[in-house]
């Protein structure tokens, strides 16, 4: 007569455990990832926590499988920050002297440099999705983000675009808003470092990418093409 009590016990485990999987699959650690390639313009409003408003960032952001790229002027300031998680870093661009500072990819210095970016590798956030409302009369994903860095909701498209996001990062009040969204492939050389920059030899690149060279022609065309305005980052 003991026999099916240990049985049952274990039904009872597998149901309970089988329970947890699907409410635990709800949730996620930081946001669903693009499963396109895309450029946006991206308008950031940010409240400090004295209640100070700053003024309205507008950046460009560039994202193909993983890596991110993002473009700002701060204070007359050019600054380009390429994230690289299959690299584990990030670096930040000096166009003006043609150098670069490579940083862990976590590391939160490059806060002091770039706009709060909810759904970069450095938010981080538990999101859970919420529902589907439309915005701009397209049907978008909702998600209800918790973490220690940052909290609230963001919208993101059915591909992964982000869309939207209104909550707090670190100690502010922030509000993002994605718009002149274009889907399509990217260049290589938008998340990689140029050539012509000091350092380039040492940088965190695997060596033996056969795009290099093409990456290489790339820049070159590209500096034919267009002049950085003066920046000054440190």
């Amino acid at each position: 007569m003991t026999g099916p009590a240990p049985i049952r016990s274990r039904r009872i485990v597998v149901l309970l455990v089988g329970s947890a999987l699907l409410l635990s699959g709800c949730t996620r650690l930081g946001p669903p990832r693009p499963e396109v390639a895309y450029q946006a313009d991206v308008r950031i409003e940010v409240v400090l926590a004295d209640g100070e408003r700053l003024p309205v960032e507008q950046l460009t952001e560039f994202y193909a499988a993983g890596r991110r790229r993002r473009q700002v002027t701060v204070e007359g300031v050019d600054v380009v920050v390429i994230d690289r998680p299959d690299l584990r870093v990030s670096w930040l661009l000096d166009p003006e002297a043609r150098a670069f500072d490579e940083y862990w990819l976590k590391s939160r210095e490059l806060d002091r440099f770039v706009p709060p970016d909810p759904f970069g590798p450095r938010a981080g956030g538990r999101y859970r999705e919420a529902g589907v409302d439309e915005i701009h009369g397209v049907r978008v994903r909702r998600f209800e983000i918790e973490g220690d860095r940052v909290s609230g909701l963001a919208w993101i498209s059915r591909d992964g675009v982000p869309v939207r996001f209104e909550g707090e990062v670190g100690l502010h009040s922030v509000r993002v808003e994605y718009g002149e969204v274009q889907r399509g492939r990217l260049a290589a050389y938008l998340f990689a470092i140029p050539p012509t920059y000091a350092g380039y030899e040492d940088r965190k690149q695997r060596a033996s990418e056969k795009r290099d060279d093409g990456i290489e022609r790339a820049v070159r065309k590209l500096r034919a093409e267009r002049e950085w305005r003066p920046t000054h980052l440190r």
